[in-house]
């Protein structure tokens, strides 16, 4: 699974959440990857970067990354 994005494709992702300021500068293109390969999606409230994740929020990531590596098909 192919995840490196540029700084400019980073800020075109956080640019879509209000609170995107608060994403660490070391932690963007990270965190817009996760975005493009859709294995989180934000909320209505943003992406909440300095909110705790929750089991069922880290479940449902690690089912959406299993998937999308083709190690199960949950569909």
């Amino acid at each position: 699974m192919e995840t490196a994005v540029s700084s400019v494709e980073a800020e075109a992702a956080l640019a879509k959440f209000a609170d995107s300021k608060a994403v660490n500068v070391w932690a963007k293109q990270a965190v817009a990857a996760t975005l493009m390969k859709q294995l989180v999606n934000g909320s209505d409230s943003g992406l909440m970067p300095l909110s705790n994740i929750t089991r069922a929020e880290t479940a449902v990531i690690v089912q959406r990354m299993l998937d999308a590596a083709k190690l199960i098909n949950s569909r």
